[in-house]
């Protein structure tokens, strides 16, 4: 019960400040904007907004975004450049012996070590090479600065980009076989997060699952096939054909599970 209460103060606070970015728009006739929202509060805002706005996290599909609200004397063509202003790119490249070696939770604990609370930054997009940082243009030399003064970061190349420049990757998955009693949800989370029912009914009740990005509310919620579910803090899956049906009526299905390339 404490844990449900202190998540309905949050969403309310959530709300409040997006209610007063959009006041503001309103009295001041200017643009405003959020912090980076990660698919959760995208899930409670989205319902809330009153007025016109845009969603945008530096590219298309990015997990984290921004909500944009923009006057009637702006249209929106050019109201979604002023994402181009607002929106930097750190382009870190790592040396020979590193590349291949960081995951995106190497460049994520990096930045939190800095003290920069989640929400003033983006996606972290992870390659090979090296990582793109998605941040707020006032964040991108404290950042630079800070994680050159990390030794894991010290022989690497920083370059500052413009989101334009961003090139996202595809999204790499690899495939596994599941066996359900049916198409509930409870199920899925379940099997595809490895854990007990009783377990995969709590995190759903915790507000950490969503379908095709809407946030699943009751474990009974029926899934359908390509279906993406997405489990805050286990990852993306896609859910794939059915296989077969076994001797106890129980359905095997495939499914994808997303390579991890962000950080949540």
């Amino acid at each position: 019960m404490q844990s449900e209460n202190k998540q309905l103060e949050a969403s309310k606070l959530l709300i409040a400040k997006m209610r007063d970015k959009e006041k503001l728009c309103k009295i001041k006739n200017k643009i405003t904007y959020t912090d980076f929202l990660d698919m959760y509060q995208k899930s409670i805002l989205l319902k809330e907004i009153k007025n016109d706005y845009i969603i945008f996290g530096g590219y298309d599909g990015a997990e984290r975004e921004i909500l944009l609200f923009y006057p009637d004397k702006i249209e929106k063509d050019i109201a979604k450049k002023y994402f181009y202003n607002l929106l930097k790119v750190i382009s870190i490249t790592l040396p020979n012996d590193l590349i291949g070696e960081y995951e995106h939770r190497v460049y994520l604990s990096g930045i939190m070590k800095l003290g920069l609370e989640r929400e003033k930054f983006g996606d972290i997009i992870v390659y090979k090479e090296g990582a793109d940082i998605i941040t707020f243009e006032d964040n991108i030399q404290y950042l630079i600065n800070g994680l050159m003064s990390l030794k894991r970061f010290r022989k690497c190349n920083f370059e500052i980009k413009d989101i334009s420049e961003i090139v996202s990757k595809e999204d790499e998955y690899e495939e596994f076989s599941i066996i359900l009693p049916s198409m509930r949800i409870d199920n899925f989370v379940s099997e595809i997060a490895r854990v007990s029912r009783n377990r995969a009914n709590e995190i759903i009740e915790s507000q950490r699952v969503f379908i095709n990005s809407e946030l699943v509310l009751k474990s009974s919620k029926l899934v359908n096939i390509s279906d993406i579910i997405t489990i805050r803090g286990k990852g993306k899956f896609i859910v794939g054909e059915i296989l077969r049906k076994t001797e106890k009526r129980k359905k095997c299905f495939k499914y994808k599970k997303e390579k991890i390339k962000h950080a949540q």
